[in-house]
């Protein structure tokens, strides 16, 4: 997730490079429609997909638990009656929003409750990845 804006920007260029070929295309054609008619996700979403199955696993195996201990559900936070979500502490500089402690609960908490409400992980994988493809 916290890569470099040069290093993303390199390894999504080799990326877009893959598509060309693959389509023999020329240097400045367009190429999102091409990654649409392949259902390729770009390497942001990639990196979504995979995070989202993590946490997935996360919650369901409730292990490894010394990163499960780190997302909270507000309902332990506070006794008021609220949506079933992830507690995201305040942070107070900018590196802290690197944290998993942070940014999991956050990314869980952007997902939507009928995908994280899959019965398995190949379910969610199918659901998130044709989430993030409508997106």
């Amino acid at each position: 997730m916290h890569l470099s804006t040069a290093l993303q920007n390199k390894l999504q260029r080799i990326h877009n490079l893959c598509i060309r070929f693959i389509f023999n295309l020329k240097k400045y054609d367009h190429i999102s429609y091409y990654f649409k008619r392949l259902k390729w996700l770009n390497l942001s979403q990639r990196r979504q997909l995979h995070l989202g199955c993590f946490l997935f696993k996360l919650h369901i195996n409730n292990s490894p638990r010394y990163l499960l201990d780190l997302i909270t559900p507000t309902n332990q936070i506070h006794n008021y009656n609220t949506r079933p979500r992830s507690f995201i502490p305040d942070i107070h500089n900018i590196s802290g929003n690197k944290m998993f402690k942070f940014f999991a609960p956050k990314f869980w908490n952007d997902i939507p409750n009928n995908i994280k409400n899959a019965a398995n992980i190949h379910h969610f994988k199918n659901m998130y990845k044709a989430y993030l493809l409508s997106k």
